[in-house]
């Protein structure tokens, strides 16, 4: 088995301090995992934070870990199978291209360092909990909408960033690239903060593409409603900042070479703060409005 590891992550950080060194590195893959350890290794924790502590916290329980045989590490002990290792620090070889959260088949045939696997620990009849990248919209990038949205929210308040109103971190931008972020806004400049603080954090700062900041009058889980707020709200000359060499990865379909950056852009899609009070109202049946129509002529509309 090979070890690709996306730059910058948790787990290629710990695994080439080994490897620089010269050193093998203790490595478990775990394939099929309850919902909460599954939700702890999605989520983007800080690095004092121990993920299985996170999980236990999340159960509202211990998390049950027995000890690897091999490498010493804990290993959940409800897992369904477990592959125990170390990754060689002087053998590698070609990985991929596999299928991504892209929807394409990224990042080449590349060399990766090596897992050589000395256990293997199996429940009878195993429920892998597994899911074959492909296009959106797709089951695999559906769960990584609510996973990546919490904590892009999360990072966002950490950040001390008042009145953050909703994020939704869009299946079609892979779970990834498009993410929408409503607000209401308070001062000059607020929209603007948002977004470069969003383009840039965890969960969403790694290969990210398109930020869009709206208005709390707009549902950022409602890609028309995003759409509609930058057709309507936003100068393209004035309101959109890009960023360039920002964090990427070689799953990155438009990196073209060893250098792993990309651009990014931030787009306020809110009303000029100064044109808060003399923006055109919103054309828009009011819902009492339309419950009155809908009630007077059910056979219509029902």
């Amino acid at each position: 088995a090979t070890s690709y590891i996306s730059n910058g992550k948790q787990g290629r950080i710990q695994r080439d301090k080994y490897l620089k060194e010269g050193k093998k590195c203790p490595m478990v893959i775990v394939v099929g995992i309850d919902p909460a350890t599954y939700i702890a290794a999605r989520y983007t924790l800080a690095d004092n934070i121990p993920e299985l502590d996170w999980a236990g916290g999340l159960s509202g329980q211990p998390m049950e870990c027995i000890e690897g045989e091999v490498t010493g590490l804990p290993i959940p002990a409800r897992s369904e199978l477990v592959l125990e290792g170390w990754v060689s620090p002087d053998e590698t070889a070609l990985e991929g291209p596999f299928g991504e959260w892209t929807g394409y088949y990224a990042g080449d045939a590349k060399e990766e360092p090596v897992i050589h696997i000395e256990r293997v620990y199996y429940r009878n009849n195993p429920i892998l909990t597994c899911a074959a990248s492909q296009k959106p919209p797709h089951s695999h990038l559906f769960e990584r909408c609510f996973i990546r949205s919490a904590g892009l929210l999360d990072s966002l308040e950490g950040a001390g960033i008042p009145d953050v109103k909703g994020v939704w971190v869009h299946q079609a931008g892979s779970g990834r690239t498009f993410v929408a972020v409503s607000i209401k806004q308070r001062y000059f400049g607020h929209a603007n903060q948002v977004g470069l603080v969003a383009s840039q954090v965890n969960p969403v700062g790694y290969v990210g593409r398109y930020i869009v900041v709206v208005d709390d009058d707009i549902d950022p889980t409602d890609i028309n409603d995003v759409i509609w707020a930058m057709g309507t709200r936003s100068d393209p000359k004035r309101d959109m900042t890009i960023l360039d060499r920002t964090w990427s990865s070689r799953l990155d379909t438009m990196v073209f070479d060893d250098k792993l950056y990309n651009s990014r852009v931030v787009i306020d899609a809110c009303i000029p703060y100064e044109h808060l009070e003399d923006f055109p109202e919103v054309a828009m049946t009011s819902p009492e409005l339309a419950r009155e129509v809908r009630a007077k002529f059910p056979d219509v509309f029902d």
